[in-house]
């Protein structure tokens, strides 16, 4: 990997490189040292669960998904042997950096910036809400992402071993994340296309580079739509069981946003105004400079595109949106939009001699939002609708960060008075603690966040399990259960008789 990254980059320009990364990871470490016991980010819960016995899985299995991150941070907790929670706090600042890094790169090669202007985009570009959210949890995506992006910069180079780095950055951009593979394939695709009548040699290559990767993802298709047979299931120690509520996924690949937690009940034009909010929320601090600098440019154009059909088409389709979620792609435009507000910047250099105070206002505006987000000091963004995708600010884990203490407290309560015939129902946010520090013998029922209990398939486990047992924060009145164990804002209920 280091030897693909180091043909990539150009030795003159390690010092800019090693800047952005600095920058990057500094800026994601924030929430990280104010979070001093537990790492921030609400799908890292679960991977301080699944890291740990990822090398359980079998290959078909393991290949089936994209296990990189999973077998990066276990290679990395095995050769270190801390603790997966310290791990995964280096992680976070580790993988932002890395995307920012390799961001860099693509703006050298790929779009052929000078190292200033390319070291300019990239800090403005991690210091946005957007990168934030992607880098305070979506660990996988950056994974994919950067390996995307050292992909596009190395199919853009021209270093004589190019192809065969191509070829790997490819495989390891399937094997990271399967939205960034899509992206690839796209991206690839038209490079191939436009190439087809003036550099066949290059078309050819291109096709042969992708052959591996191509092969790999469509046997991950086949196994999200459900075309391959059910893997051989994996030994479990516990009982888990699955709580589905109204299922917005069960017509795979198609998705019905009208049957997600937080669009229950409403209506189109409630799906627009959260769509407008998150809009405005992510790019109104750039959309100035990105509108003055909108230029064509071959490899930036397929990003920008395929980002804003993920993206916009939600507004088309909501019953049967396609592109798996279309927050995701809204937020991979930072880079693109990033790459715009740069160019709207040289453009106001080439026509006033003052270009340098709007640099100075853009950028102490642009830090100042970025630390604000990540410490959860001055900039957080308190809204119902628009938190469900971005928290209010990067000091959060699936529960607020000081709640943490007190969900473990409850789960060693149950341990110590459940009996042997015992479940837990938690919802999602309540669900990786519970797998990490609940007794083994008390078995979990888990639903999706967001849904209200009342739209839960409680019955059949309460028929099952002699004691049936809730985590929920305190005070609440809960239908056909009553609190009997409270730490502080988390407490047990148990079922009534």
């Amino acid at each position: 990997m280091s030897t693909a990254i180091r043909s990539v980059l150009n030795i003159r320009g390690v010092h800019y490189a090693t800047i952005v990364f600095v920058i990057a990871f500094s800026t994601r470490l924030i929430p990280e040292l104010l979070s001093p016991n537990y790492p921030v980010g609400y799908d890292v819960a679960i991977y301080s669960y699944q890291v740990p016995h990822i090398h359980e899985r079998p290959l078909p299995s393991l290949l089936r998904g994209t296990p990189m991150f999973y077998l990066i941070a276990w290679a990395l907790l095995r050769a270190t042997g801390i603790d997966v929670l310290l791990l995964l706090k280096l992680m976070g600042p580790l993988m932002y950096g890395l995307l920012m890094l390799s961001f860099y790169v693509f703006l050298r090669k790929a779009l052929g910036w000078d190292r200033r202007w390319s070291l300019l985009c990239a800090t403005i570009c991690a210091l946005q809400v957007p990168a934030l959210r992607l880098s305070w949890d979506l660990f996988r995506n950056e994974l994919g992402l950067a390996m995307l992006f050292l992909f596009m910069a190395s199919a853009s180079g021209r270093s004589r071993p190019r192809w065969l780095i191509t070829t790997l950055l490819a495989l390891l951009t399937t094997l990271s994340h399967q939205l960034a593979s899509v992206s690839m394939f796209i991206w690839s695709f038209f490079q191939i296309i436009s190439a087809r009548d003036r550099n066949r040699e290059y078309m050819t290559k291109m096709v042969l580079c992708l052959l591996p990767s191509a092969t790999l993802f469509s046997y991950q298709l086949a196994a999200y739509l459900g075309l391959l047979p059910p893997p051989a299931p994996v030994k479990v120690e516990r009982v888990i069981i699955r709580l589905q509520p109204p299922n917005p996924r069960a017509n795979r690949p198609f998705t019905n946003y009208f049957l997600c937690a937080n669009f229950l009940g409403t209506d189109y034009l409630g799906l627009v105004r959260t769509f407008l909010k998150l809009l405005l929320i992510c790019y109104l601090p750039l959309c100035p400079l990105a509108l003055m600098g909108l230029k064509r440019h071959r490899a930036l154009d397929l990003l920008t595109v395929w980002f804003s059909i993920g993206a916009f088409s939600f507004l088309l389709c909501p019953q049967a949106y396609p592109f798996y979620s279309f927050f995701r792609w809204l937020i991979f435009l930072v880079f693109p939009i990033s790459a715009y507000a740069i160019n709207g910047l040289a453009r106001i250099k080439s026509k006033t001699q003052y270009w340098r105070y709007v640099l100075a206002c853009a950028l102490i505006a642009y830090l100042l939002m970025g630390v604000s987000y990540a410490s959860g000091t001055i900039f957080c963004i308190n809204d119902e609708d628009v938190n469900a995708y971005l928290p209010w600010s990067l000091m959060q884990s699936t529960i607020g960060v000081g709640q943490i203490d007190d969900c473990i407290a409850c789960l060693q309560w149950l341990n110590h008075h459940a009996g042997d015939n015992a479940v837990l129902i938690t919802e999602q946010r309540f669900y990786a603690w519970a797998l990490n520090f609940l007794d083994r013998r008390i078995a979990i029922a888990w639903y999706p966040h967001g849904y209200p209990i009342d739209l839960v398939p409680i019955a059949s486990v309460l028929e099952e399990y002699e004691e049936a047992y809730l985590i929920w924060y305190s005070g609440y009145n809960v239908p056909g259960f009553r609190e009997v164990f409270t730490s502080h804002d988390i407490a047990i209920y148990r079922v009534l008789a």
